[in-house]
């Protein structure tokens, strides 16, 4: 999983300026001497047992934890968000939101973390729940969910292929029901990596991945956002993979730029 690691060096999101503050739904904010930062934490040996996996979890996930991660996420009042002209929305609770994430990465990177113990507390339910926080409208929190859910990939053999299917799922509901997410450039760099890592010849669930997702995502209103994480997986694709999927792609191409339709908005 070497692949991840460039995403960690991106933590550092910079932005021109805050037009508005969204606030977590279950923080309140604290006085100016609270939101002091605190230092990042280190693991020590020994500490991570069956006990304190659960209490982690816990943290992550309960909701009288006020700062918590798993939360309702708040509806856009921008649907039409468009990141060249829009100021993105940031989370007034992140100082709190980036002391669990931190925390959890800790864990999850330590050379004590045992995935054979965590699993109980880590399973399908989590995963939806931390798939789904990447329609979050503060990118700093998309930025460091995609570290947090590498992490969890390259550690947790059996959710794997779970990951893969709800991340397509993600995809397939923005495609033809929603075309709303706010993460689908982020997912598409988490796909990105996990398919270069793939052996050749691919599977057909990610040849399926190919004609059922990439190509479709192409006609979403908001491909702009994302266009550039497309290209790079289309990419790494094999030339004798391509070969398979060239003609009716092509055919596809060819019709809908002759038809009646073409550039419409």
């Amino acid at each position: 999983m070497s692949k991840c690691d460039p995403f960690r060096s991106k933590n550092e999101f910079k932005v021109k300026k805050q037009k508005r503050s969204q606030g977590s739904s279950h923080y309140r904010p604290k006085a100016p001497t609270e939101l002091t930062p605190l230092p990042l934490l280190k693991v020590s040996r020994g500490v991570l047992n069956e006990n304190t996996y659960q209490d982690i979890i816990r943290m992550v996930t309960k909701l009288q934890i006020a700062c918590n991660i798993f939360r309702t996420l708040p509806p856009s009042d921008n649907p039409d968000f468009d990141p060249e002209e829009d100021d993105p929305v940031l989370d007034s609770a992140w100082p709190h939101l980036l002391f669990v994430y931190e925390f959890f990465l800790h864990v999850l990177e330590s050379s004590e973390f045992q995935p054979t113990i965590a699993k109980k507390y880590i399973d399908h339910k989590f995963v939806l729940q931390l798939l789904e926080l990447f329609d979050s409208e503060d990118p700093r929190e998309r930025d460091l969910l995609k570290t947090v859910v590498h992490r969890i990939y390259g550690k947790f053999l059996g959710l794997r292929s779970f990951i893969r299917k709800q991340i397509n799922n993600i995809f397939l509901r923005f495609i033809y029901e929603t075309e709303q997410f706010n993460g689908v450039g982020e997912l598409l760099e988490i796909l990105g990596s996990i398919i270069n890592g793939f052996a050749l010849p691919l599977k057909s669930e990610h040849t399926r991945f190919l004609i059922k997702v990439l190509i479709p995502l192409h006609k979403a209103r908001s491909l702009g956002m994302f266009h550039a994480q497309i290209e790079e997986i289309l990419d790494i694709i094999d030339p004798n993979q391509f070969k398979k999927i060239m003609v009716p792609l092509f055919r596809q191409i060819a019709k809908s730029v002759s038809s009646s339709h073409f550039q419409v908005i």
